[in-house]
Order: structure tokens, then C-alpha cells, then sequence
């Protein structure tokens, strides 16, 4: 009779046991409210600054432990060896060129931290020393320095990993908010300074067998060879577009007048008459003040725009003021420009002596451009004053 008593207080089966509705505190676990109590914390990357993980501690104590994570935890690209982070920033570089730097945000994202972890694997990022209390300051370049200074940090890398055999230190790059660079506003500058230890090292190393205007020419070809070479088959607007997104982190360069330049790129050859060379000077100065440039991108773009600039001066120095006298004003020329003048007008006086009659005038509709129609209708309106003049005099002489 006792025992039945005693075992009549026990659960008969293991879901009793499992019940959380049961009173004896004994058999039952802790409440689930008790769990969900337990810190939970949001780990960032702490070079990077991307987020990584959500943690969530086991037990209620477990906040400091979460908090050390922060500092060291860091997102996996860092870990990976140089030469296959250099074919992840070029794939990604030529990808984004090939679209016209026009990539999702992810793909930027991508191409942003690839930038960051090359330039820790090159050793080239300060880092607080051992036990200090100072630390990094979490960052990503900006997209504009990306499509900027990418193509730069991956021809200094690439040299710094395949020719040097590491033996050599770039200057530390810092981030800090006091210097106003958290997004690497100034990575060109920092390039700059890396190609220039770039160039000692190989003075040092080389045998000084060319003189300084011999290795001056050899890098002019070389720029030549990698620009026909980059952009022999990539359309102007692939270009316009690497410059404009840097144009637009300025505030000198709205909107407005972004667009203005960028019609002057792709079409000031093609419409001379709508241009001056200070437009194409403003254009030149406004890349030197707000793009890298210290690559192959920009000798092809002073290329392009010199180009242009020779056009616009060809155009307008075709035209000459025939009538030299306007509302009673005589304009006196020099004997040089007297000269000039009359080897002008003698060219159209040869013409014209060979004519029995004018040719049609010439029409709009015929020329491909604006400014072809204006050069064509100038010179025959010059040859026509030739003409009728030569058919004047000859006129007097028979009378």
C-alpha cells in the first residue's frame, strides 16, 4: 500500500515530465521568457564596417563577450592571398567598364571592399599598434574613387606583387575623421606618392642606361600603347561616364553643366560651330581638378579633347572678314596681314577665272553637320564676290 502511495505523485509518462504546465519546479525547464532575455548583438566587420552576423550570447552575461567581437571580427575577403584578390578587382573593374559603371549596388559594394582588402594585403593601411588604445576607423572607398582610382591600385598592385618580391613599404593610407576621408577622398593623392616610390625603386634597380628624356619617351609610347590598347574598341559615353561620376562630387560641377560638357566630349568634333577652345580648356581643367589623373584613362581623354580643340580652331580659322570696312569704322592691317589676305583672296580669284558661270549655292540638306553647311556657304559666298567682281571688271575693260 505505501509504495502505491509514493508512485502515485510521479508523472506515468515522459510527456508529463516535459509539460511546462506543471508546478514542480524540479522537473521542468527555465520559462521561455527567460531565454529571449539573453543579449543579441549585430557584429560589423571591423575594417570594412559591413554588417557580418547577428550573435545571440547563451547566457544573460554574455554582453562584453559580444562586444569583444566587434574588434575582430573582419569580413572573409581580408583573409584572402593578394594575387587572387588582384583577379577579383580586375574582373570586377573591366565588368563594370563594359556597362558603363552603371552596376547594381551589391556589384559596387563588391568592388569596394575588394579595393579595401587589396589595400591591407599590400600592407598599406595604418593599423593601431600592439596593446594601444587607438583603433581603425571602419570605412569603404566612395563608388566615384572605385571607378576612379581602381584601375591605378590594380596596376600598383599587380607591379608591387609580381615584380618586387615584397620587398619594399608603400606609405602608410589613414583614415580618420579629422582628416575629412573616411570615404578615401584622397586615395589619388596617396597613389601619387606610391608611384613615385614606385619609380625610385625601379631607378634603383634598373642600370641607368637611358638618360631622362629617353625614359620620358619610352613612357609617352607606353601610355600611347595602353590607351589604343584599352580603348580602341570602348564608345565615348563608356568614358564620359568614368568622368562625370567623379565631376559630380564637386559642387562646382552641377547637373547643368555636367550635361553641357558632356555633349562637348562626344560631339564637339562632329559640331565645331557650336564650341570655342575655352569650352574644351574648362572641360580639361575640371578632369585635372576632380579625376585621377595619373593613368592611361586621362592621356586617352587629353587625347580626345586636344582633338577636338585642334577642329574647333580649324573651323573658325577657315572664315576671314571680307568686307574690312562696317558703319564707317576702316580697320588697318599690318603688311604681314595685308599679305595674308590677299594669298587668301587669290586662291578664290584663280577659281573663279576658270568659271563660265557659279556653281549652285550650296544647301543644308547636303552636309552631315551644321558646321560643314556654314564653311561650304562661306566660301562660295566668297567665291561668288570673286566672281562677280572678275565679270565686272571684264565688263569695264570691254566697254
Amino acid at each position: 500500500m505505501s509504495n502505491t502511495h509514493i508512485n502515485s505523485n510521479l508523472p506515468e509518462t515522459l510527456q508529463d515530465i516535459e509539460d511546462p504546465s506543471m508546478e514542480n519546479y524540479k522537473l521542468t525547464a527555465q520559462p521561455i521568457a527567460t531565454v529571449k532575455k539573453t543579449p543579441a548583438k549585430i557584429i560589423y566587420c571591423a575594417r570594412s564596417g559591413l554588417p557580418l552576423c547577428k550573435v545571440e550570447a547563451l547566457c544573460s552575461q554574455g554582453w562584453p563577450f559580444l562586444s569583444s567581437l566587434q574588434n575582430e571580427m573582419i569580413h572573409p575577403l581580408y583573409g584572402m592571398p593578394l594575387d587572387s584578390l588582384l583577379v577579383r578587382l580586375r574582373n570586377g573593374l573591366e565588368a563594370a567598364a563594359e556597362i558603363a559603371w552603371q552596376c547594381y549596388e551589391h556589384e559596387e559594394r563588391e568592388l569596394q571592399i575588394t579595393v579595401s582588402a587589396v589595400m591591407y594585403s599590400l600592407g598599406a593601411m595604418w593599423l593601431p599598434p600592439e596593446g594601444s588604445a587607438h583603433k581603425i576607423e571602419p570605412s569603404l572607398p566612395a563608388w566615384p574613387v572605385v571607378v576612379g582610382s581602381g584601375k591605378r591600385l590594380l596596376n600598383l598592385a599587380g607591379w608591387y606583387h609580381h615584380a618586387t618580391s615584397k620587398r619594399m613599404s608603400f606609405p602608410l593610407y589613414r583614415i580618420t575623421r579629422n582628416s575629412n576621408n573616411t570615404r578615401w577622398e584622397n586615395l589619388s593623392g596617396w597613389l601619387d606618392d606610391a608611384f613615385t616610390i614606385k619609380q625610385e625603386w625601379e631607378k634603383g634597380r634598373a642600370s641607368h642606361e637611358l638618360n631622362a628624356i629617353a625614359a620620358q619617351k619610352r613612357a609617352l609610347a607606353s601610355d600611347t600603347v595602353r590607351a589604343e590598347h584599352l580603348y580602341g574598341r570602348v564608345d565615348f559615353k563608356k568614358v564620359w561616364n568614368w568622368i562625370d561620376l567623379q565631376l559630380a562630387q564637386s559642387a562646382e560641377y552641377p547637373a547643368g553643366r555636367r550635361e553641357t560638357f558632356k555633349n562637348l566630349f562626344l560631339s564637339g568634333d562632329v559640331h565645331p560651330e557650336e564650341w570655342t577652345s575655352d569650352d574644351v580648356e574648362d572641360l580639361q581643367f575640371a578632369i585635372t581638378s576632380c579625376c585621377d589623373i595619373g593613368n592611361e584613362i586621362t592621356f586617352f581623354i587629353n587625347t580626345r579633347l586636344n582633338g577636338i580643340k585642334s577642329v574647333i580652331v580649324d573651323f573658325f580659322s577657315s572664315f576671314t572678314i571680307v568686307n574690312r570696312v562696317s558703319g564707317g569704322m576702316h580697320l588697318d592691317l599690318s603688311p604681314e596681314e595685308a599679305a595674308k589676305e590677299q594669298e587668301f583672296f587669290s586662291t578664290f580669284d584663280s577659281r573663279a577665272a576658270t568659271l563660265q558661270e557659279l556653281p549652285p549655292a550650296p544647301k543644308k540638306e547636303s552636309f552631315a553637320t551644321l558646321g560643314l553647311f556654314l564653311k561650304a556657304q562661306a566660301q562660295w559666298n566668297i567665291l561668288k564676290k570673286r566672281f562677280d567682281m572678275q565679270a565686272e571688271q571684264a565688263k569695264k575693260e570691254g566697254n
